[in-house]
């Protein structure tokens, strides 16, 4: 092996290493609806965060969620504001959004994130209760 090879092999493993030492105690779980559910009913102290716009939110969100807009331009800088040592549940309508915030939640360093996977359609499919209005 020529030595410029081991240099970028080492420089990757370092790299690598590195950045599992940074993502440690760093976790975002994706959760199906029921697992959602249990989460909840086991953990009362988990805060739902629904990130859907204010339009959304109106017509239909589970009890006790705070939502903050994925689409508002401030949207990091309140997630910013959240305690990073709590557990959250986050979701949106269908997953997409949710799953594109992860890097920003993970960039900020929270502990513990529970992600909805199938957003707010899937929680309706296994009747977690919804606040209508």
């Amino acid at each position: 092996m020529n030595s410029n090879f081991l240099k970028i092999l080492l420089t990757l493993m370092l790299s690598v290493s590195l950045g599992q030492a940074q993502q440690k105690g760093r976790t975002v779980t994706n959760l199906s609806p029921a697992q959602a559910a249990q989460a909840i009913k086991k953990n009362p102290e988990i805060i739902i965060i629904d990130i859907r716009t204010p339009a959304e939110f109106t017509k239909s969100h589970l009890p006790n969620a705070r939502n903050i807009d994925f689409k508002s331009p401030d949207f990091e800088k309140k997630i910013a504001q959240l305690d990073r040592n709590k557990t959250y549940l986050m979701h949106c309508g269908s997953g997409g959004r949710s799953a594109r915030s992860i890097p920003v939640w993970k960039k900020l360093g929270f502990k513990k994130i529970l992600h909805l996977k199938t957003g707010l359609l899937g929680a309706e499919q296994v009747k977690l209760a919804l606040e209508q209005k």
